[in-house]
């Protein structure tokens, strides 16, 4: 595919690391040229400079035959202006990062897709579903379902109640039937693991499961059943915002910010939130505040170290559940290793969202999650694929790569060595970065 990445923020760059390591023919158009060495040094991309608001320039770059056009610069106005320009060029498909949640309600969607604009992606929205289906399940930390959760990948953080440790996953899977371990995130790398392996105590376990092995799952993890009733939110932003409108009506909310305007802002943006004007470190305040009485805390203050932070100091005072907003990807293990319970990061879910886009234009593939170095996706397999030619044992699959389960008809299958994949069958496949072009050509009688 060849695809115009308008933009060169983080975001931009992510998802163009993301892309060429997918080996797709990828386009960064930016007027700053200093940015554009940056990219260029770091990425196996193309780089074009001018504006993104410019025909010529578009034309320049090759918005007239792209498949993808994704403008992610940090202008609303801008984002919307490009695509509108790159489809009127011959852009195939467009793609627009936007800030405000009216522009995605259902009726503005058909008015900006009949002026080129096909798809806009919100990630403070994006990242507050996220947010609101993690205080659903606090005890996993990644969680993946098909068809209404008949399949199931949940990523399990392990503890010193985990009944496995040191156990080779061969004889894990004998004495724990129904849990199939996919994938393990262990430090800053995802091992796409054997029967020789084995987990150990920090590593996040990626386990597929059927809807009825939950409970299971759950013991012998040694996780319960956290109920959240009470939540307070570190910061005051517009991601904050989003996240206590999603929330205020299930749980009882309190905003936590230091600017005094936006304090009364927030009280009128969200009247059934509870909003404290103070210094979000102060840990007497806090106290005052009851954050030793809240049963989750997510901080989601303007940088990732004030974030880890706050949630040190939550933990410290005995909330049981804390999660933070961390941008910086670099800051992701360190996290990990300070046992903050859930990480949201809104460039990976926003790539996860335009990756997804990327893959339905060329495999049935309705969902896809990134992680920081792999992606679990769902692939719908076509008639006369290669990978329904032999059983999974004799498929030599490539390195990098696992069927974590199956949806056949309504049913969901864990697979096994002898498992004969079939047309129609949804698939459930882990792979760390770059193998996307691998996975079509096994899935899809298509070429990529």
């Amino acid at each position: 595919m060849k695809i115009l990445i308008a933009g060169d923020g983080e975001t931009a760059m992510h998802l163009a690391g993301q892309l060429s390591n997918e080996n797709q023919d990828v386009v960064i158009v930016s007027h700053d040229i200093d940015r554009l060495a940056v990219i260029d040094t770091r990425y196996n991309v193309m780089t074009h400079c001018g504006s993104v608001l410019s025909p010529r320039g578009l034309m320049e770059a090759g918005a007239n035959g792209c498949d993808m056009f994704i403008a992610v610069t940090a202008d609303e106005k801008a984002n919307i202006i490009s695509c509108q320009l790159a489809k009127s060029l011959g852009a195939r498909r467009t793609v627009a990062r936007i800030d405000s949640a009216e522009f995605v309600e259902h009726d503005n969607k058909k008015i900006f897709r009949d002026t080129g604009v096909d798809v806009m992606v919100f990630p403070e929205l994006l990242a507050s579903d996220r947010i609101a289906q993690a205080l659903q399940r606090p005890w996993v930390y990644n969680w993946f379902e098909l068809h209404g959760g008949a399949l199931i990948v949940a990523g399990v953080r392990l503890d010193d109640d985990f009944m496995g440790h040191g156990v080779k996953l061969k004889d894990f899977a004998s004495t724990f039937t129904g849990l199939h371990v996919c994938a393990i995130k262990r430090g800053a790398v995802t091992i796409i693991p054997n029967g020789n392996d084995v987990l150990y105590k920090d590593d996040i376990a990626y386990f597929s499961i059927l809807e009825g092995d939950i409970d299971r799952l759950m013991v012998a993890c040694g996780k319960s059943c956290l109920k959240i009733a009470r939540v307070m939110i570190s910061g005051g932003g517009k991601m904050a915002r989003h996240v206590a409108a999603a929330l205020m009506n299930k749980y009882n909310v309190t905003i936590v910010e230091s600017d005094r305007e936006l304090s009364r802002q927030i009280a009128l943006d969200v009247p059934r939130v509870t909003v404290v004007n103070a210094d979000q470190r102060d840990i007497m305040i806090l106290k005052e505040e009851g954050i030793d009485k809240v049963d989750a805390f997510i901080a989601l203050n303007d940088s990732s170290e004030k974030n880890i932070v706050a949630c040190m100091l939550a933990r410290e005072s005995g909330v049981k559940y804390v999660m933070a907003d961390i941008e910086d990807i670099q800051y992701f293990v360190e996290a990990e290793a300070l046992n903050i319970d859930t990480v949201i990061n809104k460039k990976l879910i926003t790539s996860s969202n335009i990756f997804q886009l990327m893959l339905d234009s060329q495999l049935s593939t309705p969902r896809c999650l990134a992680l920081e170095d792999a992606e679990v996706m769902e692939v719908v397999v076509d008639e006369g694929a290669r990978i329904t030619r032999s059983c999974v044992k004799d498929l030599s699959l490539p390195s990098g790569m696992t069927i974590a389960g199956l949806i056949r008809g309504d049913k969901g299958i864990i697979v096994k060595g002898d498992t004969i994949i079939k047309a129609g069958d949804h698939l459930v496949v882990f792979c760390l970065s770059g193998t996307f072009n691998k996975i079509g050509q096994l899935f899809s009688k298509r070429r990529l």
